[in-house]
């Protein structure tokens, strides 16, 4: 059970094996999703996994660089560097612990934060819809679309059809609504309550926008492809000053941040809970 499940957790990390923490963790965040759990509590324990995976990356670098600087006169820190990159890049360090046959590691190596930013971004989405920021809620909600392999496709879906109703894109509002309609788990009941509503909305707008949204959107409802976007607003992050936080490296639009030249009341990341005052601009 979750119990257990959590006492092993913390057996492996006073073990100083984060690897296995980290999967566990991330077992117990999918196990948290099926059920219906508060999407803060999954995005908790995905930001935990997270942690955990970084702290094996800096324990495996920091191993690297010792080995290569412990060389004597042939050692140097450019040498290091290059070393330690070059394994990080070309190796996957789940081999060490699964030995390449799990694919579930794979994918939570490759991107320990995935799962955090798809919960984050979804609550963010909501809470947008619920103060009634409708474009800011339909622009997060189509950032949602590149999380389908984390987040319920149907519920991704159906957040950006009531999003962009609400803002008046019914193009935006068509788009979603076609892909709700012809996702394989949707029952055929649910299939022709949404066609019914459907043609209820069309019959009296035209599926068009108001504006043409910016391609990084349409790209992404169109095929999932991802972009950079700020983790307090859910905005693209096109051509303006941004700053990214050094713990999960996610991005957040230097406006959003800062009013009048001064922080505006964030003092730590919205994504991974760090402290920001480290943090740079790029």
């Amino acid at each position: 059970n979750k119990g257990k499940k959590l006492e092993a957790v913390e057996l492996f990390r006073r073990a100083n094996r984060p690897t296995e923490a980290a999967l566990l963790i991330g077992d117990i965040a999918e196990n948290a999703a099926r059920k219906d759990l508060k999407p803060s509590f999954a995005k908790k324990l995905h930001v935990l996994a997270a942690l955990e995976i970084e702290r094996h990356r800096k324990k495996a670098t920091d191993n690297l660089i010792t080995q290569t600087m412990g060389g004597g006169t042939g050692g140097n820190l450019a040498q290091a560097t290059a070393a330690t990159l070059e394994t990080l890049m070309m190796s996957s360090l789940d081999t060490q612990v699964t030995g390449g046959n799990n694919k579930k590691a794979a994918k939570a190596f490759g991107n320990a934060w995935r799962g955090a930013a798809a919960y984050h971004y979804y609550m963010l989405a909501q809470k947008q819809f619920y103060n009634e920021n409708f474009d800011a809620s339909m622009k997060t909600s189509i950032k949602l679309c590149e999380y389908d392999d984390v987040l319920e496709p149907k519920d991704i879906y159906k957040l950006l059809c009531l999003s962009s109703l609400k803002n008046k894109f019914y193009g935006t509002c068509s788009k979603a609504f076609v892909k709700l309609e012809t996702l394989s788990t949707l029952s055929e009941t649910e299939r022709e309550e949404i066609q019914s509503l459907v043609v209820k909305i069309f019959v009296k707008n035209s599926p068009i926008d108001p504006v043409v949204l910016p391609d990084v959107y349409t790209k992404c409802l169109d095929i999932g492809k991802p972009y950079k976007a700020c983790i307090i607003s859910g905005r693209a992050i096109l051509d303006s000053d941004s700053y990214m936080c050094k713990s999960c490296r996610h991005p957040m639009l230097e406006r959003e941040r800062l009013s009048d030249g001064k922080v505006n009341g964030i003092t730590n990341c919205p994504l991974c809970h760090n402290p920001l005052a480290s943090n740079s601009s790029y």
